[in-house]
């Protein structure tokens, strides 16, 4: 990017204020190149990381780092794979991206800004846009997750652009689509949550993907970091473009597992027959989704949900993929 940020800062100046950016890769690998060229374009000096989950990964030209690990670990362990190597190079900041995300011009500058402004903020995202919309309008600002009846939703979807404006909005946690992460709050979790030595826990590995944004924000909010949204920074999301799309079984197989699993770590604690009360109205709450699913998905998605529930009804967890 030629010219200056927000603040007159222009960007050769941004991209040594010791920010790395992390890609996992996975599905198409045209995604992630095309993420990789357009942060090239833009910030030419800035470290960027990609985690080869899929193993076919190539970037010739980019000067992009590529991790290769043993099979597909996943997007926790790609991204906790990407903060160890943060840590290692003392980056202050460690800018998480999906390859299916596309920042807008001058995205990493507002993100910047908003950390820089909110010393108590672990973590911010930028504004997602709907990639399948037409108008576009805000797939979240956000996400909740109701810890008594384990309703989750996204702050904002389906909402105009224009709604959203200003400063930081504090939110109960943010997806990990296009979100810079401070790293003194990563050292935090490490000293406070005592993880072994020279092991990061920033993301739960068993997870796998899905709902590990959900528990890393609400492990910071009880040490007191918040988590927001800086409006002004905004990306285009290809929602589940790595998973194989909105519906896809995968995607909606690791949703239900660890949506259950989530809850039931963090969700207020209820007897018995409340806590399986509440444990079918999430099963019931992705089947939901049917109604608005197209025909030729349906199957898939039915597949997904009930597969995942039950994995998880079976202790299973990792890389168990349908």
């Amino acid at each position: 990017m030629n010219g200056t940020g927000v603040r007159g800062i222009s960007a050769c100046e941004l991209e040594a204020l010791s920010t790395i950016a992390a890609i996992p890769h996975y599905g198409p690998a045209s995604l992630t190149r095309r993420l990789v060229d357009q942060l090239r374009q833009e910030y030419p000096r800035l470290p960027v990381v990609t985690i080869d989950n899929a193993g076919d990964l190539e970037l010739p030209g980019t000067a992009a780092e590529i991790i290769r690990p043993r099979g597909n670990i996943g997007f926790a362990a790609a991204i906790n794979r990407a903060a160890d190597l943060a840590l290692e190079r003392s980056a202050r900041r460690l800018w998480i991206l999906n390859n299916d995300a596309l920042p807008a011009p001058g995205c990493l500058d507002h993100l910047i800004a908003a950390l820089d402004d909110n010393p108590g903020c672990a973590l911010v995202t930028a504004l997602l846009i709907d990639g399948e919309s037409s108008p576009p309008v805000v797939e979240a600002v956000g996400s909740g997750l109701n810890l008594e009846t384990g309703r989750h939703r996204q702050t904002g979807n389906g909402e105009p652009l224009e709604h959203f404006a200003g400063g930081l909005i504090n939110v109960q946690a943010i997806p990990l689509t296009c979100a810079l992460l401070r790293m003194q709050a990563v050292s935090d979790l490490a000293a406070r949550e005592t993880w072994p030595a020279e092991v990061t826990r920033l993301l739960d590995e068993p997870l796998f993907n899905y709902f590990e944004d959900m528990d890393l924000c609400l492990r910071l909010g009880r040490l007191g970091w918040t988590t927001g949204c800086a409006p002004a920074a905004r990306a285009v999301h290809g929602v589940g473009g790595s998973q194989g799309g909105r519906w896809s079984r995968r995607r909606m197989y690791y949703s239900v597992r660890n949506h259950l699993e989530i809850i039931r770590r963090h969700g207020v604690p209820l007897p018995p027959p409340l806590r399986q009360a509440r444990e079918i109205a999430i099963i019931l709450g992705y089947l939901a989704m049917l109604s608005s699913c197209p025909p030729q998905q349906r199957g898939p998605v039915i597949r997904g949900v009930l597969e995942g529930a039950k994995a998880w009804y079976a202790g299973e967890t990792g890389p168990a993929e349908p």
